[in-house]
């Protein structure tokens, strides 16, 4: 794409990797678009209510005699997802190539059609876990239920952990919660996270349980450079080890080596992790010492010590 075009297109992105590389790419790229545009894209996702939230949004800042135009994989579900649009919003015409679907709805000047409100409401944190009083919203890891391997390290957290401690792939703020509650001595956690939705969700859950002031957060891609060199005593992680639909413990494996290189000579790592997900080679490669502290017919926790400096 030539630099002029380029000028024309701003790119909404809020995962840091994908943010850095549109940066790079020479692209306008923000975290969140306010202002108005004659053409819109969504890139659709697997989750409904974020596209229904995502299009709403879309839909508001388009010009009146604009275009907004979505796209998206048959394998999320794409033809079902444009007739359920269809019922609100008229589609102008869609197209479909190499197991794709695009399809386009025009903003007419006179009488334009509305948005349901409840699809504006995906685009706002909500308490969408039942029985929990913590706010998600649509699109974010595990938005609808706690997750269960997060659920098992906070159960079998250590008795004592303390110095400088990291939440590496914090999430919407589960697992961090319950380090400081474990821990009210600890001065201060350090929360990364590369999804900044999500990232946001966490700084609201820890101020609805006044914990804030001993958190700072941070939008950081693990997958890239250590964070913090040489800096801290503890890091405690539930690594991810999905890429779309597919399986990929490079993701963890990153992770593993990145706590490596961010922890003293004398840290530690704690992390949870599917029972079948093979990190014990990876641990080995990187730490002295690992020992599995507990396990379940899901989980094994694993705790890692005496980072191996390279």
């Amino acid at each position: 794409m030539d630099t002029v075009r380029k000028e024309k297109l701003i790119c909404e992105q809020t995962i840091k990797g994908d943010f850095d590389e549109l940066k790079r790419a020479g692209f306008q790229t923000v975290t969140r678009l306010e202002e108005k545009a004659d053409m819109g894209m969504c890139l659709l996702t697997k989750h409904k209510k974020e596209n229904y939230g995502n299009i709403a949004r879309a839909w508001d800042l388009l010009s009146p005699g604009g275009t907004l135009l979505c796209a998206g994989s048959n394998d999320i579900g794409v033809k079902s997802f444009e007739k359920n649009v269809r019922k609100e919003i008229p589609v102008s015409g869609n197209m479909h190539k190499n197991h794709c679907r695009v399809f386009w709805m025009k903003k007419e000047e006179v009488n334009p059609a509305l948005c349901p409100e409840e699809w504006s409401s995906f685009n706002r944190p909500g308490k969408y876990i039942k029985d929990a009083d913590y706010f998600t919203r649509p699109g974010i890891f595990c938005w609808e239920k706690v997750d269960k391997g997060s659920a098992f390290l906070a159960e079998n957290l250590p008795r004592k952990v303390k110095g400088k401690v990291a939440d590496f792939g914090s999430g919407w703020g589960y697992l961090s919660h319950h380090i400081l509650e474990k821990y009210p001595e600890l001065n201060e956690l350090d929360l990364y996270e590369d999804e900044l939705l999500a990232l946001d969700v966490s700084r609201q859950n820890l101020e609805q349980l006044k914990l804030t002031e001993r958190a700072k957060f941070h939008w950081y891609d693990l997958a890239g450079d250590p964070p913090r060199p040489d800096h801290y005593n503890w890091i405690i992680s539930n690594p991810p080890f999905h890429r779309s639909a597919r399986t990929d413990v490079s993701l963890g494996i990153k992770f593993i080596e990145n706590a490596a290189r961010s922890l003293k000579r004398s840290g530690s790592l704690l992390l949870v992790a599917n029972r079948q997900l093979p990190y014990e080679k990876a641990l080995g490669e990187y730490f002295k010492k690992t020992e599995r502290l507990a396990e379940s017919p899901e989980y094994k926790i694993l705790l890692a010590t005496v980072p191996i400096k390279r």
